[in-house]
């Protein structure tokens, strides 16, 4: 498959907005708190979501990549007033992003760009696809 793969031009990439395929999970579990998406989400959640997908991906060391994550991402540190935040949400949702999209799109970029050099050497591209469309503004956030 790999000697396959290495026959062929190679175009790849990710849309920027990927992690708002998590945005309903968001607003579903600050209305309870009785918070409107708008107003962002709180420490708490941002947590419970970093837990959620640590454990899932990274078992082992989950806590380890959860620390990383905070600290790459800016994430604080739960809060006493524990208030939600549209940064804190945005921050998270491009989390998710980078980590289920971005990440793997580039890791088989870099594969297939290494893997390429030699007698038939092929091109490598991505792109990253940055424009939302107008139909789509009226249902997510401001933020």
């Amino acid at each position: 498959m790999l000697q396959q793969m290495r026959s062929y031009d190679l175009m790849m990439g990710y849309n920027t907005q990927e992690g708002s395929l998590i945005l309903s999970t968001l607003k579903g579990e600050m209305e309870p708190k009785g918070y409107d998406i708008e107003d962002g989400i709180d420490v708490a959640l941002a947590d419970l979501m970093l837990d959620d997908y640590t454990a899932a991906y990274f078992p082992r060391n989950s806590a380890d990549v959860k620390a990383t994550i905070k600290h790459n991402y800016e994430i604080p540190e739960a809060d006493v007033a524990n208030q939600p935040s549209p940064r804190l949400a945005d921050t998270v949702m491009n989390v998710y992003s980078d980590l289920l999209f971005a990440s793997p799109a580039l890791t088989i970029l870099d594969l297939h760009s290494n893997q390429a050099a030699g007698a038939a050497r092929r091109s490598t591209y991505m792109y990253r696809f940055t424009l939302e469309t107008q139909d789509s503004k009226p249902n997510n956030p401001s933020w």
